[in-house]
């Protein structure tokens, strides 16, 4: 009877864990070279968070090891003013939060094949041209 409830106990307590991850998203941040990367478990793309280095001209990768780069969180790209270019080698549909390009007085080219972008995704940026 130990045993029996011992199993059930581990059954569920694993159910438990997988529910609350689904529910929380369980994502988890990895950072390569330049940029740094959202991963929810269970998925196959990832989406960048956060751009750190102070290149004048970026190219974001299509893939961050197996994943595919699917999107752009809000605030990767804050104030950033030595940023003049910035190509996207996806050839996935990608997603531009909010205020992902936010300040960047200085940026004239984003350069992406496919572009779903959300309203205000370029904030303060008054010389931007998506190509």
């Amino acid at each position: 009877m130990k045993i029996k409830n011992f199993v059930l106990y581990q059954i569920c307590f694993l159910f438990f864990l997988i529910f609350s991850c689904f529910l929380s998203g369980c994502s988890s941040e990895t950072t390569e070279g330049e940029f740094i990367y959202s991963h929810t478990i269970f998925s196959p793309y990832v989406y960048l968070v956060k751009h750190t280095g102070n290149d004048a001209i970026i190219t974001v990768p299509a893939f961050v090891g197996n994943y595919k780069v699917w999107g752009v969180k809000s605030g990767a790209f804050k104030d950033l003013p030595n940023v003049t270019e910035i190509t996207f080698l996806s050839d996935n549909p990608l997603s531009f939060s909010r205020n992902a390009f936010d300040n960047c007085p200085n940026l004239i080219n984003v350069n992406t094949k496919w572009t779903k972008p959300f309203k205000g995704a370029f904030k303060d940026c008054s010389n931007i041209r998506i190509q």
